[in-house]
């Protein structure tokens, strides 16, 4: 990344909730439930905040199941 192009993840790594989830992606991968569970926040704003960081460019989506 340079110039413009790091503004949308640092903007996505402005929010404490995406930094928590960020922490405990770097352990290991983990399904939304489990980050959910974790976090005690619901799947759907685990889901919002993985999307955000992934259109950062921030994180890689793997689908299972």
């Amino acid at each position: 990344m340079n110039g413009l192009d790091c503004v949308p993840a640092l903007k996505a790594l402005g929010e404490e909730t995406r930094l928590r989830i960020l922490r405990l992606l770097f352990r290991e991968p983990m399904s939304v439930t489990t980050i959910s569970e974790h976090l005690n926040i619901s799947q759907y704003n685990v889901s919002k905040h993985l999307r955000v960081m992934r259109e950062a460019g921030l994180l890689e989506i793997e689908k299972c199941g």
